[in-house]
């Protein structure tokens, strides 16, 4: 939406990228008013690269380019994703040099909608504050119990990034029986939509 990619560039850099595509130049000077979801996954040094994309491009020098923000998310919950090409420590939207300009009101909402069980509930928040009491640790090992199934299927496996799961998956096809066969996609078209189609294609090119 904001025509910036994976924004690791710099955010002058950022800003030359989207003066040449017209589209997204156009979104960042009509934007009113921006809703960022999941903010608790913007890395602050995003958050304050865009601040600056959205001064230079609107030619405005408020915070956003003057662009109203309406941020919502937990704090608690999912952080930002790593960049593994830098070694440097990765910081909250928070921890950005912007933050505090960049936001009027805060609202923290306290009702509980997803739980009906109000003893689950404060456990649940209790793991989200990391303050446990020993009374929800027994609780909760007292769902411990073996699993038997004889369906032949075997449990699902969750892992965070793509590299772990593709790791799973030709482990797991590397241990099945008989010959193993390749099949490798041929791709036509227009190659300006075409590779940006395939860039977020979801198959691999070789199977």
């Amino acid at each position: 939406m904001l025509g910036i990619g994976l924004g690791k560039e710099s955010a002058t850099e950022l800003v030359k990228k989207i003066r040449r595509n017209p589209k997204a130049k156009t979104r960042w000077l009509k934007t009113k008013c921006l809703i960022i979801d999941e903010v608790s996954m913007v890395d602050g040094e995003l958050f304050d690269k865009l601040s600056q994309i959205g001064r230079t491009i609107r030619n405005n020098g408020r915070p956003w380019g003057g662009i109203q923000l309406i941020i919502t998310g937990d704090f608690f919950q999912l952080p930002p994703v790593p960049d593994f090409d830098k070694k440097r420590e990765v910081k909250f939207a928070f921890d950005a040099a912007t933050w505090s300009t960049s936001i009027d009101h805060t609202i923290g909402l306290t009702q509980v909608f997803r739980q009906r069980d109000p003893d689950f509930a404060r456990m649940l928040n209790e793991m989200r504050l990391g303050k446990i009491t020993q009374e929800t640790v027994d609780a909760f090992r007292a769902l411990s119990r073996p699993l038997k199934f004889d369906d032949g299927v075997d449990s699902a496996e969750l892992y965070p990034t793509r590299a772990q799961v593709d790791m799973s998956n030709e482990k797991r096809l590397r241990d099945l029986p008989g010959k193993a066969y390749r099949y490798e996609a041929m791709d036509t078209g227009d190659p300006k939509i075409r590779d940006k189609l395939l860039a977020n294609m979801m198959s691999p090119k070789l199977m």
